[in-house]
């Protein structure tokens, strides 16, 4: 993988919930790290092309390998990707490719 591809800050966040005095969930979420990433947007083509790729999915994420899961997000700045699948290149710990949703 070369460096100068990863040229996004992404930062990674995992999901917490509370419970309010009245019992009521409350979602928070709070910053695990700061990573460098490669954003790739999906052409309408690439989205619909069959299993392989969920039609829901918006962005392709490449990132060096680190602990993540699909309950995590990722931050672009102020947008949000939803995590939908890691692929794990060659199951070599080396290299991930996130699909992801972007969220409002």
């Amino acid at each position: 993988m070369r460096a100068g591809l990863l040229r996004h800050p992404l930062t990674i966040q995992n999901r917490s919930v509370t419970r309010d005095d009245t019992g009521q969930e409350l979602e928070s979420w709070s910053d695990v790290a700061t990573v460098w990433g490669r954003v790739e947007p999906l052409s309408g083509s690439e989205r619909k092309h069959g299993a392989a790729i969920e039609a829901e999915t918006t962005h392709r994420v490449t990132l060096r390998y680190t602990t993540l899961s699909a309950a995590d997000r990722l931050k672009l700045g102020e947008r949000v990707l939803q995590i939908i699948n890691i692929l794990n290149t060659d199951e070599r710990n080396i290299e991930l490719v996130v699909m992801c949703k972007e969220v409002a």
